[in-house]
């Protein structure tokens, strides 16, 4: 589940994100934008292997129908 420090990173970062990475995957950890990707599973891989189980945001930028979830994802590596 995303924090709400990821939230708020990406809602306040949402125009400049918009401009540089439409239709990109963009991956928040601790209130900071630490990739964007083209694809989710690009996304999701890559912030398994750098955050391991942490709370992340992984969002598609420009995605008008965007809702905050919870999910559980089992990952196998």
């Amino acid at each position: 589940m995303p924090t709400e420090e990821d939230v708020h990173a990406y809602d306040e970062r949402r125009p400049e994100l918009e401009q540089q990475y439409w239709g990109k995957f963009v991956v928040f950890h601790s209130g900071q934008l630490v990739g964007a990707f083209d694809d989710f599973d690009s996304a999701d891989k890559a912030a398994l292997r750098d955050f391991g189980d942490s709370p992340i945001l992984i969002r598609k930028v420009g995605d008008a129908m965007a809702k905050h979830v919870s999910i559980s994802v089992i990952r196998s590596v």
